[in-house]
């Protein structure tokens, strides 16, 4: 996060009531508390969440959440999730749609071509990258979950990067490969 990101200078408007920039001074004694809880919950949803959701999650305010996420969406830390059509929004309390959010991955330079594993729902890719897939489903086969999760994603692949994963998979997805893939996977679990 940087400084200028929290200064009051760009959190308040000239025209802002006093109160607006009392509240604009302070944000830099609690923003960073709130963008490493933000950051914490998001990371452990890669599918994204609603500032709602996260909000929920974190016991803030949903409206103190939606300043955070811009500003964490201006430092790259989160992203919203796109699919074909735009982006993915979600019905909130009120009934209307949000944005979904998500962290970004940021990659990693590697000799080899990183490795990865994906997933489509029928409107949206997902990438996990490859070590940390796999460490989440050894401890999910550790602990008998009833329910096999990973058997609706598809990999190892490789690819330069994960916004390439991201287009493989829906590339996959399109052609149908990737159910018939996920179908095999299936059946030889059973």
């Amino acid at each position: 996060m940087t400084e200028a990101t929290l200064s009051p200078r760009y959190l308040a408007r000239i025209g802002d009531p006093e109160t607006s920039h009392r509240a604009a001074a302070a944000v830099k004694d609690f923003a960073p508390q709130h963008h490493r809880q933000i950051l914490q919950v998001i990371t452990l949803h890669p599918g994204g969440l609603t500032v709602y959701e996260i909000a929920s999650l974190c016991n803030l305010d949903a409206h103190a959440v939606g300043k955070r996420m811009k500003e964490l969406q201006a430092s790259g830390e989160v992203e919203v999730v796109t699919d074909l059509t735009g982006e993915v929004t979600r019905m909130t309390p009120s009934k209307r749609q949000a944005r979904v959010w998500r962290r970004v991955v940021h990659e990693v330079a590697a000799v080899d071509s990183p490795r990865f594993y994906v997933h489509h729902n029928g409107g949206a890719a997902f990438v996990k990258v490859a070590s940390f897939f796999e460490a989440q489903r050894a401890e999910s086969i550790r602990a008998r979950e009833s329910n096999p999760w990973w058997l609706g994603w598809h990999g190892p692949i490789e690819a330069r990067s994960i916004d390439h994963a991201r287009s493989i998979c829906a590339q996959l997805h399109a052609s149908g490969e990737l159910a018939q893939i996920i179908e095999r996977q299936k059946a030889g679990a059973a």
